[in-house]
């Protein structure tokens, strides 16, 4: 049985309200196939993220995705330092804890609020130009 990485967005009062939504959609579109469908709905739940101060959602998003190419085993220690280059020292031991989660193929979603021009440009391709409600991005892997 395999991995496979998910990246999907959704749209909701809250975190809570845009991951329902989403789940829904996704079991309506493509169904749950056993927990196997490759995508947020074979998650295990989420667990919603936040950007620190300064740093883009997409960019954190980024690194983390990037951290968790060093959780591979077999992995060199100077390969892993080369990977973690890209992601400045002080955010090296939030973003492990969740590339560690990102990683899980049986364990929980992360999601972010994404915000400024991601966010608008959601709204703009969904029809949500000016309804009440945060763009979010769910991502992770899950069994395939």
């Amino acid at each position: 049985m395999g991995a496979t990485s998910f990246e999907i967005r959704g749209f909701g009062k809250t975190i809570k309200e845009a991951y329902n939504q989403t789940i829904e959609e996704l079991d309506e579109e493509i169904g749950h196939q056993d927990g196997y469908s490759g995508n947020l709905n074979s998650a295990r739940g989420y667990r919603e993220i936040f950007a620190p101060e300064g740093i883009k959602p997409m960019t954190y998003v980024n690194w983390i995705e990037t951290a968790s190419e060093t959780l591979y085993d077999g992995i060199e220690d100077s390969e892993k330092q080369r990977i973690m280059k890209v992601i400045p020292e002080a955010y090296h031991g939030r973003v492990l804890s969740y590339a560690k989660i990102y990683d899980d193929k049986y364990g929980k979603a992360l999601g972010i609020e994404l915000k400024g021009k991601e966010a608008k440009e959601y709204r703009e391709r969904n029809g949500l130009k000016g309804k009440r409600g945060k763009v979010y991005y769910f991502f992770g892997m899950v069994p395939c």
